[in-house]
Protein backbone atom coordinates (compact mmCIF):
# COMPACT_ATOMS: atom_id res chain seq x y z
CA UNK A 1 0.00 0.00 0.00
CA UNK A 2 2.80 2.17 0.64
CA UNK A 3 2.72 3.29 -3.52
CA UNK A 4 -0.80 4.04 -2.60
CA UNK A 5 -0.01 6.32 0.36
CA UNK A 6 2.97 8.08 -1.52
CA UNK A 7 0.84 9.58 -4.12
CA UNK A 8 -2.29 11.10 -1.70
CA UNK A 9 0.13 12.50 1.04
CA UNK A 10 2.45 14.43 -1.65
CA UNK A 11 0.09 15.17 -4.15
CA UNK A 12 -1.30 18.37 -2.39
CA UNK A 13 2.25 19.09 -1.80
CA UNK A 14 3.16 20.98 -4.98
CA UNK A 15 0.28 23.55 -5.31
CA UNK A 16 -2.25 20.32 -5.03
CA UNK A 17 -0.48 19.08 -7.92
CA UNK A 18 -1.89 21.41 -10.51
CA UNK A 19 1.11 22.65 -12.27
CA UNK A 20 1.65 20.27 -15.63
CA UNK A 21 4.86 19.18 -14.46
CA UNK A 22 3.52 17.34 -11.43
CA UNK A 23 0.04 16.06 -13.02
CA UNK A 24 2.09 14.53 -15.55
CA UNK A 25 4.56 12.84 -13.31
CA UNK A 26 2.19 11.04 -11.19
CA UNK A 27 0.29 9.79 -15.03
CA UNK A 28 4.03 8.37 -15.27
CA UNK A 29 4.30 7.53 -12.09
CA UNK A 30 0.86 5.62 -11.89
CA UNK A 31 1.40 4.26 -15.53
CA UNK A 32 4.64 2.48 -14.11
CA UNK A 33 3.31 0.86 -11.20
CA UNK A 34 -0.15 0.30 -12.88
CA UNK A 35 1.77 -2.16 -15.02
CA UNK A 36 4.16 -3.23 -12.18
CA UNK A 37 1.12 -4.37 -10.62
CA UNK A 38 -0.14 -5.99 -13.84
CA UNK A 39 2.77 -8.04 -14.13
CA UNK A 40 2.89 -9.60 -10.42
CA UNK A 41 -0.49 -10.30 -9.10
CA UNK A 42 -2.52 -13.32 -9.54
CA UNK A 43 -5.69 -12.42 -9.19
CA UNK A 44 -7.66 -10.94 -11.66
CA UNK A 45 -8.72 -7.10 -10.17
CA UNK A 46 -11.68 -6.88 -12.89
CA UNK A 47 -13.36 -9.71 -11.13
CA UNK A 48 -13.76 -7.00 -8.25
CA UNK A 49 -15.77 -4.76 -9.69
CA UNK A 50 -19.18 -5.81 -9.22
CA UNK A 51 -21.49 -6.40 -12.86
CA UNK A 52 -23.95 -4.01 -11.37
CA UNK A 53 -20.74 -0.82 -11.35
CA UNK A 54 -20.18 -1.47 -14.70
CA UNK A 55 -22.37 1.63 -15.93
CA UNK A 56 -20.55 4.20 -14.19
CA UNK A 57 -17.15 2.52 -15.19
CA UNK A 58 -18.67 2.98 -18.93
CA UNK A 59 -19.82 6.85 -18.68
CA UNK A 60 -15.74 7.64 -17.75
CA UNK A 61 -14.35 5.10 -20.85
CA UNK A 62 -17.29 6.76 -22.75
CA UNK A 63 -15.46 10.31 -22.46
CA UNK A 64 -11.96 8.86 -23.06
CA UNK A 65 -13.20 7.36 -26.12
CA UNK A 66 -15.10 10.15 -27.05
CA UNK A 67 -11.62 12.41 -26.78
CA UNK A 68 -9.93 9.31 -28.97
CA UNK A 69 -12.37 10.27 -31.22
CA UNK A 70 -11.82 13.96 -31.78
CA UNK A 71 -7.91 13.47 -32.12
CA UNK A 72 -8.44 11.07 -34.99
CA UNK A 73 -11.13 12.30 -36.96
CA UNK A 74 -9.95 15.55 -36.20
CA UNK A 75 -12.56 17.30 -34.52
CA UNK A 76 -10.89 19.17 -31.77
CA UNK A 77 -9.30 22.62 -31.51
CA UNK A 78 -6.03 21.48 -30.64
CA UNK A 79 -5.13 18.10 -30.85
CA UNK A 80 -2.30 18.11 -28.07
CA UNK A 81 -4.45 18.99 -25.55
CA UNK A 82 -6.84 16.73 -26.33
CA UNK A 83 -4.21 13.65 -26.09
CA UNK A 84 -3.04 15.27 -22.46
CA UNK A 85 -6.32 15.51 -21.40
CA UNK A 86 -7.05 12.17 -22.59
CA UNK A 87 -4.08 10.53 -20.84
CA UNK A 88 -5.04 12.14 -17.65
CA UNK A 89 -8.23 10.46 -17.50
CA UNK A 90 -6.88 7.01 -18.55
CA UNK A 91 -4.32 7.19 -15.57
CA UNK A 92 -7.20 7.72 -13.55
CA UNK A 93 -8.40 4.85 -14.84
CA UNK A 94 -5.28 3.10 -13.87
CA UNK A 95 -5.35 4.35 -10.19
CA UNK A 96 -8.67 2.83 -9.72
CA UNK A 97 -7.95 -0.29 -10.97
CA UNK A 98 -4.39 0.00 -8.95
CA UNK A 99 -5.85 0.97 -5.48
CA UNK A 100 -8.65 -1.87 -6.16
CA UNK A 101 -5.68 -4.47 -6.28
CA UNK A 102 -4.32 -3.31 -3.22
CA UNK A 103 -6.84 -3.99 -1.09
CA UNK A 104 -6.38 -7.60 0.17
CA UNK A 105 -9.30 -7.45 2.77
CA UNK A 106 -12.23 -5.12 4.23
CA UNK A 107 -10.02 -3.98 7.38
CA UNK A 108 -7.40 -2.85 5.28
CA UNK A 109 -10.04 -0.37 3.32
CA UNK A 110 -10.79 1.01 6.94
CA UNK A 111 -7.43 2.01 7.69
CA UNK A 112 -7.11 3.50 4.19
CA UNK A 113 -9.89 5.51 5.11
CA UNK A 114 -8.37 6.76 8.36
CA UNK A 115 -5.07 7.38 6.86
CA UNK A 116 -6.70 9.41 4.31
CA UNK A 117 -8.40 11.56 7.17
CA UNK A 118 -5.29 11.73 8.75
CA UNK A 119 -3.37 12.78 5.56
CA UNK A 120 -5.66 16.12 4.74
CA UNK A 121 -5.60 16.74 8.83
CA UNK A 122 -1.99 17.03 8.49
CA UNK A 123 -2.78 19.76 5.87
CA UNK A 124 -5.29 21.56 7.25
CA UNK A 125 -3.09 21.96 10.25
CA UNK A 126 -0.13 23.83 8.51
CA UNK A 127 -3.20 26.11 6.98
CA UNK A 128 -4.14 26.89 9.71
CA UNK A 129 -0.62 27.38 11.08
CA UNK A 130 0.02 29.57 7.94
CA UNK A 131 -3.49 31.74 8.24
CA UNK A 132 -3.30 32.40 11.83
CA UNK A 133 0.22 34.02 11.57
CA UNK A 134 -1.44 36.36 9.00
CA UNK A 135 1.25 34.58 6.43
CA UNK A 136 -0.03 35.50 2.79
CA UNK A 137 2.36 32.40 1.60
CA UNK A 138 2.09 28.99 -0.31
CA UNK A 139 5.14 27.32 0.88
CA UNK A 140 7.96 29.76 0.72
CA UNK A 141 5.93 31.54 -2.66
CA UNK A 142 3.95 34.62 -1.64
CA UNK A 143 0.12 33.78 -2.67
CA UNK A 144 -1.40 35.25 -5.69
CA UNK A 145 -4.91 34.21 -5.25
CA UNK A 146 -7.73 33.45 -2.68
CA UNK A 147 -5.41 35.99 -0.85
CA UNK A 148 -7.00 36.00 3.05
CA UNK A 149 -8.24 32.61 2.94
CA UNK A 150 -7.10 29.93 4.27
CA UNK A 151 -5.75 27.51 1.26
CA UNK A 152 -3.11 25.31 2.89
CA UNK A 153 -0.90 24.17 0.08
CA UNK A 154 -3.95 25.05 -2.50
CA UNK A 155 -3.66 27.70 -4.50
CA UNK A 156 -7.37 27.98 -5.06
CA UNK A 157 -9.79 28.48 -1.86
CA UNK A 158 -12.31 26.21 -2.97
CA UNK A 159 -10.08 23.17 -4.29
CA UNK A 160 -8.67 23.14 -0.60
CA UNK A 161 -12.63 23.23 0.75
CA UNK A 162 -12.79 20.30 -1.46
CA UNK A 163 -10.37 18.45 -0.05
CA UNK A 164 -10.95 19.28 3.29
CA UNK A 165 -14.50 18.15 2.89
CA UNK A 166 -13.36 14.95 1.73
CA UNK A 167 -11.38 14.82 4.91
CA UNK A 168 -13.71 15.54 7.35
CA UNK A 169 -16.81 13.00 6.00
CA UNK A 170 -14.33 10.06 6.09
CA UNK A 171 -13.46 11.08 9.87
CA UNK A 172 -17.01 11.77 10.36
CA UNK A 173 -17.56 8.25 8.67
CA UNK A 174 -14.75 6.63 10.63
CA UNK A 175 -15.76 7.88 14.22
CA UNK A 176 -19.58 6.18 13.37
CA UNK A 177 -18.32 2.87 12.79
CA UNK A 178 -15.81 3.06 15.71
CA UNK A 179 -18.31 4.12 18.30
CA UNK A 180 -20.73 1.56 17.10
CA UNK A 181 -18.24 -1.65 17.07
CA UNK A 182 -17.25 -0.50 20.36
CA UNK A 183 -20.83 0.17 21.96
CA UNK A 184 -21.72 -3.69 20.00
CA UNK A 185 -18.99 -5.22 22.62
CA UNK A 186 -19.73 -2.81 26.00
CA UNK A 187 -22.29 -4.53 28.19
CA UNK A 188 -22.29 -1.55 31.22
CA UNK A 189 -26.02 -0.54 31.21
CA UNK A 190 -26.38 3.19 30.84
CA UNK A 191 -22.53 4.02 31.17
CA UNK A 192 -21.61 2.64 28.17
CA UNK A 193 -20.25 6.00 26.57
CA UNK A 194 -18.45 6.80 30.05
CA UNK A 195 -16.32 3.16 29.60
CA UNK A 196 -15.52 3.96 26.01
CA UNK A 197 -14.48 7.19 26.68
CA UNK A 198 -12.30 5.76 29.34
CA UNK A 199 -10.64 2.64 27.52
CA UNK A 200 -10.16 4.69 24.64
CA UNK A 201 -9.56 7.80 25.62
CA UNK A 202 -6.69 8.77 23.22
CA UNK A 203 -8.45 7.37 20.24
CA UNK A 204 -11.60 9.23 20.94
CA UNK A 205 -9.58 12.40 21.39
CA UNK A 206 -7.57 11.78 18.22
CA UNK A 207 -11.25 11.94 16.34
CA UNK A 208 -12.61 14.18 17.65
CA UNK A 209 -9.58 17.11 17.42
CA UNK A 210 -9.21 15.44 13.69
CA UNK A 211 -13.02 16.44 12.88
CA UNK A 212 -12.73 20.27 14.38
CA UNK A 213 -9.35 20.97 12.68
CA UNK A 214 -11.26 19.77 9.60
CA UNK A 215 -14.01 21.74 9.86
CA UNK A 216 -13.04 24.53 10.87
CA UNK A 217 -9.88 24.17 7.72
CA UNK A 218 -13.18 24.17 5.48
CA UNK A 219 -14.72 27.27 6.89
CA UNK A 220 -11.72 29.52 7.23
CA UNK A 221 -11.16 28.75 3.34
CA UNK A 222 -14.60 31.07 2.70
CA UNK A 223 -15.72 28.88 -0.03
CA UNK A 224 -19.27 28.79 -0.52
CA UNK A 225 -19.17 25.89 -3.05
CA UNK A 226 -16.79 23.65 -0.73
CA UNK A 227 -18.70 24.92 2.16
CA UNK A 228 -22.36 24.51 1.33
CA UNK A 229 -21.93 21.31 -0.42
CA UNK A 230 -19.30 19.42 2.23
CA UNK A 231 -22.35 20.65 4.72
CA UNK A 232 -24.99 19.36 2.91
CA UNK A 233 -23.39 15.75 1.81
CA UNK A 234 -22.62 15.41 5.48
CA UNK A 235 -26.30 16.10 6.57
CA UNK A 236 -27.38 13.10 3.96
CA UNK A 237 -25.11 11.08 5.15
CA UNK A 238 -25.40 11.25 8.76
CA UNK A 239 -29.50 10.70 8.06
CA UNK A 240 -28.55 7.65 6.36
CA UNK A 241 -26.38 6.77 9.48
CA UNK A 242 -29.06 7.01 11.89
CA UNK A 243 -31.62 5.20 9.44
CA UNK A 244 -29.10 2.29 9.26
CA UNK A 245 -29.59 1.74 12.93
CA UNK A 246 -33.27 -0.18 13.02
CA UNK A 247 -33.18 -1.45 16.63
CA UNK A 248 -34.98 1.03 18.56
CA UNK A 249 -32.45 0.85 21.65
CA UNK A 250 -29.32 0.98 19.45
CA UNK A 251 -31.13 3.90 17.56
CA UNK A 252 -31.18 5.53 20.94
CA UNK A 253 -28.11 5.00 21.68
CA UNK A 254 -25.93 5.88 18.72
CA UNK A 255 -28.70 9.09 18.74
CA UNK A 256 -26.30 10.46 21.16
CA UNK A 257 -23.32 10.18 18.68
CA UNK A 258 -25.06 12.36 16.42
CA UNK A 259 -26.01 14.71 18.94
CA UNK A 260 -22.47 15.58 20.08
CA UNK A 261 -21.65 15.74 16.38
CA UNK A 262 -24.17 18.33 15.89
CA UNK A 263 -23.31 20.25 18.57
CA UNK A 264 -19.78 20.01 17.73
CA UNK A 265 -20.29 21.20 14.63
CA UNK A 266 -22.60 24.00 16.03
CA UNK A 267 -20.09 25.38 17.89
CA UNK A 268 -17.01 25.16 15.46
CA UNK A 269 -19.02 27.05 12.70
CA UNK A 270 -20.39 29.34 15.77
CA UNK A 271 -16.49 30.40 16.19
CA UNK A 272 -15.11 29.57 12.76
CA UNK A 273 -17.67 30.44 10.18
CA UNK A 274 -17.36 34.18 9.78
CA UNK A 275 -15.10 33.87 6.50
CA UNK A 276 -18.20 31.68 5.15
CA UNK A 277 -20.80 33.95 6.10
CA UNK A 278 -19.30 36.41 4.56
CA UNK A 279 -19.18 34.93 1.61
CA UNK A 280 -22.34 33.60 1.40
CA UNK A 281 -23.13 37.34 1.79
CA UNK A 282 -21.27 38.61 -1.13
CA UNK A 283 -22.81 36.52 -3.29
CA UNK A 284 -24.33 37.94 -6.78
CA UNK A 285 -25.32 37.67 -9.95
CA UNK A 286 -21.99 39.64 -10.45
CA UNK A 287 -19.56 37.08 -9.67
CA UNK A 288 -17.22 36.70 -12.86
CA UNK A 289 -18.11 32.83 -13.19
CA UNK A 290 -21.58 33.98 -14.30
CA UNK A 291 -19.97 36.14 -16.95
CA UNK A 292 -17.67 32.91 -17.97
CA UNK A 293 -21.15 30.66 -18.23
CA UNK A 294 -22.92 33.05 -20.28
CA UNK A 295 -20.05 32.39 -22.94
CA UNK A 296 -19.57 28.81 -22.35
CA UNK A 297 -23.28 28.08 -23.15
CA UNK A 298 -22.85 30.23 -26.85
CA UNK A 299 -20.15 27.65 -27.39
CA UNK A 300 -22.16 24.66 -26.46
CA UNK A 301 -25.16 26.08 -28.50
CA UNK A 302 -22.43 26.31 -31.60
CA UNK A 303 -20.81 22.78 -31.26
CA UNK A 304 -23.29 20.66 -29.07
CA UNK A 305 -23.00 17.41 -30.41
CA UNK A 306 -18.99 16.95 -31.01
CA UNK A 307 -17.39 19.45 -28.66
CA UNK A 308 -14.93 21.39 -28.86
CA UNK A 309 -12.35 18.83 -27.83
CA UNK A 310 -11.33 17.61 -24.27
CA UNK A 311 -8.58 19.97 -22.59
CA UNK A 312 -9.13 22.98 -25.30
CA UNK A 313 -11.70 24.70 -22.75
CA UNK A 314 -9.18 27.72 -22.58
CA UNK A 315 -8.65 28.40 -26.55
CA UNK A 316 -12.81 27.00 -27.18
CA UNK A 317 -14.34 30.11 -24.55
CA UNK A 318 -11.63 32.67 -26.40
CA UNK A 319 -13.75 32.70 -29.42
CA UNK A 320 -17.30 33.57 -27.48
CA UNK A 321 -15.45 35.73 -24.28
CA UNK A 322 -17.08 39.32 -23.33
CA UNK A 323 -15.44 42.28 -22.95
CA UNK A 324 -16.71 42.19 -19.54
CA UNK A 325 -15.08 38.92 -18.25
CA UNK A 326 -11.90 39.92 -16.31
CA UNK A 327 -11.56 43.41 -17.77
CA UNK A 328 -8.62 45.41 -17.74
CA UNK A 329 -5.34 46.84 -19.42
CA UNK A 330 -3.50 43.01 -19.22
CA UNK A 331 -5.50 40.19 -20.51
CA UNK A 332 -6.10 37.23 -18.21
CA UNK A 333 -6.40 34.12 -19.96
CA UNK A 334 -9.90 32.06 -18.89
CA UNK A 335 -8.13 28.76 -18.18
CA UNK A 336 -11.41 26.70 -16.89
CA UNK A 337 -15.32 27.23 -17.02
CA UNK A 338 -15.38 26.96 -12.99
CA UNK A 339 -18.19 23.85 -13.44
CA UNK A 340 -17.00 20.74 -14.71
CA UNK A 341 -20.44 20.26 -16.03
CA UNK A 342 -20.82 22.77 -18.61
CA UNK A 343 -16.90 22.44 -19.22
CA UNK A 344 -17.73 19.13 -20.48
CA UNK A 345 -20.37 19.79 -22.43
CA UNK A 346 -18.24 22.09 -24.05
CA UNK A 347 -15.46 19.90 -24.50
CA UNK A 348 -16.91 16.56 -25.03
CA UNK A 349 -19.62 17.53 -26.80
CA UNK A 350 -23.54 17.37 -24.90
CA UNK A 351 -24.36 13.77 -25.87
CA UNK A 352 -21.40 12.27 -24.11
CA UNK A 353 -22.05 15.23 -20.95
CA UNK A 354 -24.92 13.93 -20.45
CA UNK A 355 -24.28 10.08 -20.49
CA UNK A 356 -21.32 11.04 -18.10
CA UNK A 357 -23.03 12.81 -15.77
CA UNK A 358 -26.36 10.12 -15.76
CA UNK A 359 -23.66 7.41 -15.00
CA UNK A 360 -22.58 10.22 -12.14
CA UNK A 361 -26.04 10.16 -10.87
CA UNK A 362 -26.30 5.94 -11.09
CA UNK A 363 -23.20 5.91 -8.68
CA UNK A 364 -24.94 8.30 -6.13
CA UNK A 365 -28.06 6.15 -6.00
CA UNK A 366 -26.01 2.58 -6.28
CA UNK A 367 -23.73 3.60 -3.25
CA UNK A 368 -26.67 4.88 -1.03
CA UNK A 369 -28.70 1.77 -2.02
CA UNK A 370 -25.99 -0.86 -1.40
CA UNK A 371 -25.39 1.09 2.25
CA UNK A 372 -28.90 0.61 3.40
CA UNK A 373 -29.20 -3.09 2.81
CA UNK A 374 -27.56 -2.59 6.52
CA UNK A 375 -24.49 -4.85 5.86
CA UNK A 376 -21.13 -4.25 8.20
CA UNK A 377 -19.56 -2.17 6.17
CA UNK A 378 -22.51 0.10 5.33
CA UNK A 379 -21.48 3.16 6.85
CA UNK A 380 -18.09 3.59 4.65
CA UNK A 381 -20.67 3.08 1.71
CA UNK A 382 -22.61 5.78 2.31
CA UNK A 383 -19.31 7.74 2.99
CA UNK A 384 -18.77 7.29 -0.45
CA UNK A 385 -21.86 8.05 -1.65
CA UNK A 386 -21.85 11.24 -0.19
CA UNK A 387 -18.70 12.14 -1.51
CA UNK A 388 -19.93 11.50 -4.75
CA UNK A 389 -22.95 13.81 -3.60
CA UNK A 390 -20.22 16.63 -2.14
CA UNK A 391 -18.00 16.60 -5.45
CA UNK A 392 -21.20 16.14 -8.16
CA UNK A 393 -22.95 19.18 -5.88
CA UNK A 394 -19.40 21.10 -6.03
CA UNK A 395 -18.58 20.13 -9.73
CA UNK A 396 -21.65 22.15 -10.87
CA UNK A 397 -20.36 25.51 -9.72
CA UNK A 398 -16.19 24.73 -9.71
CA UNK A 399 -13.87 22.04 -11.31
CA UNK A 400 -12.84 19.57 -8.18
CA UNK A 401 -12.61 17.03 -10.69
CA UNK A 402 -9.39 19.34 -12.91
CA UNK A 403 -7.66 19.25 -9.14
CA UNK A 404 -5.17 16.12 -9.24
CA UNK A 405 -4.68 15.97 -5.28
CA UNK A 406 -8.66 15.69 -5.03
CA UNK A 407 -9.20 13.51 -8.18
CA UNK A 408 -6.59 11.24 -7.40
CA UNK A 409 -8.06 10.92 -3.69
CA UNK A 410 -11.35 10.38 -4.60
CA UNK A 411 -10.52 7.85 -7.15
CA UNK A 412 -8.74 6.10 -4.44
CA UNK A 413 -11.75 5.94 -2.12
CA UNK A 414 -14.43 5.44 -5.25
CA UNK A 415 -11.72 1.71 -5.67
CA UNK A 416 -12.62 1.24 -1.60
CA UNK A 417 -16.11 1.79 -2.17
CA UNK A 418 -16.28 -0.67 -4.97
CA UNK A 419 -14.02 -3.36 -2.56
CA UNK A 420 -16.57 -3.36 0.39
CA UNK A 421 -19.75 -3.76 -2.30
CA UNK A 422 -17.84 -6.84 -3.95
CA UNK A 423 -16.86 -7.89 -0.59
CA UNK A 424 -20.64 -7.31 0.73
CA UNK A 425 -21.71 -9.57 -2.81
CA UNK A 426 -19.70 -12.20 -2.02
CA UNK A 427 -20.20 -12.37 2.19
CA UNK A 428 -23.83 -12.50 0.49
CA UNK A 429 -23.29 -15.34 -1.72
CA UNK A 430 -21.83 -17.49 0.75
CA UNK A 431 -24.67 -17.10 3.15
CA UNK A 432 -23.09 -14.78 5.38
CA UNK A 433 -20.23 -16.89 5.99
Amino acid sequence: MWKIYFLIFLSPLPFASTPPFWRYFWVAYIGFFAALSVLQSRRGVFSRIPKSFYFPLFGVVLVLLGGGLQVFFALTVSESQTIMTSTLILSHLLWFLLVLNAFEKPNKVLDFILVVALIITCYSVYGLIVFLSGDNSILWFEKWASIGALTSTFVNRNSFAAFAGIGLQCIIAYSFWFMSKKLSRTDTGGHRFVTILATNYSRVTALMLSGIILLTALLLTGSRGGGSTTLLSCLAMVGGLVFLVRDKKARRRKSFFVVSLFICIAATISISGDNFFKRIDSLDTGDMRFKIYKGSLEAIQDRPYLGFGLGTFADAFAQYRSPDVFPGPVPVSVLRAHSDVIELAVTAGVPIATIALIAYMYAIVYFFKSALQGQRYSVFLLLIGALFLQLGLHSIIDFPFQVPSVSYLFTGLLAAGVYLVHEQIDHSANGGM
